[in-house]
């Protein structure tokens, strides 16, 4: 019995110990004042977030807004800015508002910008999923577009109806980006659910692939190891390019832990 116990205890450390030689994830979470869940404030993500990044080798932490963002800095290997249902205020990029449709989240922003500011210089891996993507474009002094269907005519429904697991268009990727080499895709399907988009790239970003409608659906910096902004949200593991995605951010983050650690 007692061999037995001590067989469990092993076996509990090895998990840990395996658990937490994981590469670390920093997630930053999404901010409500309130909703159906509560009147007061609180910190939300969706599972498939986390869940995406543990299947490909990474320990996800979800951050809150009192964090010092000069700590995550130097405590995790890579950060993954999800999307959101709100927007950037335009005043991020020289503009007033020009859509009914804009809606801010001026907590969130203010925090995942401090954050974002800390590790633009630094090789830290960088994933933007949708809002995320954005806000990395607009802090290289990118724009937007405020309302698809205002500036694009004949525009795809970026808002898809049917379920976000789901595939609903095209995206044809830029042959020699970092996209088409982590794919090996000049074209895949994916999920879409945003109003807003890439308008003019910032300094040092490109665009990665383009929506049938010519829609930016991503853009990367063109000398970091890994800052890649995709449009759509691929922690739904909707194809295996989204996977891929996944998989090559956290290989990223592993090697820059590792350099972290030793430096």
């Amino acid at each position: 019995m007692i061999l037995k116990t001590l067989t469990q205890v092993a076996t509990v450390d090895a998990v840990i110990h395996s658990m937490f030689k994981r590469p670390k994830v920093a997630i930053t979470s999404d901010y409500l004042e309130k909703s159906e869940y509560s009147a007061f404030p609180h910190f939300i993500l969706r599972e498939n977030y986390l869940e995406a990044v543990y299947k490909s080798g990474g320990e996800p932490f979800l951050l809150n807004y009192f964090l010092n963002p000069d700590d995550i800095f130097k405590e995790f290997d890579a950060i993954l800015i999800p999307g959101g249902n709100f927007d950037i205020s335009p005043e991020f990029y020289g503009e007033a508002v020009k859509s009914d449709t804009v809606s801010l989240n001026s907590k969130r922003t203010d925090f995942e910008s401090k954050l974002l500011k800390n590790v633009m210089n630094s090789k830290m891996p960088v994933l933007g999923i949708c809002g995320g993507e954005q806000l990395i474009n607009v802090l290289y002094s990118g724009t937007l577009i405020q309302h698809i269907p205002d500036e694009i005519e004949n525009c795809l429904e970026h808002e898809q109806k049917t379920p976000k697991n789901e595939p609903s268009h095209e995206v044809k990727v830029v042959e020699g980006t970092k996209l088409h080499q982590i794919t090996g895709k000049t074209s895949f399907m994916v999920n879409s659910t945003h109003h807003q988009a890439v308008k003019n790239v910032g300094q040092n970003i490109i665009a990665s692939s383009y929506a049938p409608d010519g829609v930016i659906e991503s853009i990367e910096h063109t000398s970091h190891p890994f800052m890649i902004g995709v449009e759509w949200h691929p922690e739904y593991l909707t194809t295996d390019e989204d996977k891929k995605i996944f998989d090559h951010f956290i290989q990223e983050a592993e090697k820059y832990g590792k350099t972290r650690k030793n430096s």
